[in-house]
């Protein structure tokens, strides 16, 4: 429809492949915010224990809360403004880091409030 409310696969544009280092703890959610942002979560990658620290390092989005700006632009993404990292010391597509496998949130109509199970 004209009026965005039905996709088409003839539409469809990737805007990010991660891989995953272990086959647990890949969780992610997809959803536009209040903002007009779309927001993505990925999981720490699994294995135990974090290994690889992926929540607390900041170079990548797994353990991640990503927020993309895909109105701006005509293909791909931009960064919103106020991200973290949008100067620099991380991925500037990071908005909430140190998370566990989160594995679905949402953000309150009313408030804008992000709300969600997030295990840490």
């Amino acid at each position: 429809a004209d009026d965005g409310s039905v996709s088409s696969a003839s539409t469809e544009e990737q805007l990010m492949r991660v891989a995953q280092p272990a086959s647990n703890h890949n969780a992610g959610a997809l959803l536009f915010g209040n903002d007009g942002y779309l927001y993505m979560t990925l999981g720490d990658g699994g294995n135990g224990n974090d290994p690889w620290c992926s929540g607390q390092n900041l170079g990548t989005p797994l353990g991640k809360l990503l927020r993309f700006d895909v109105h701006s632009v005509s293909t791909g993404y931009a960064i919103p403004p106020d991200n973290p990292f949008v100067s620099g010391g991380g991925a500037p597509e990071v908005f909430v880091w140190g998370l566990r496998n989160p594995w679905r949130f949402s953000i309150d109509a009313e408030t804008a409030t992000l709300l969600g199970r997030i295990d840490l």
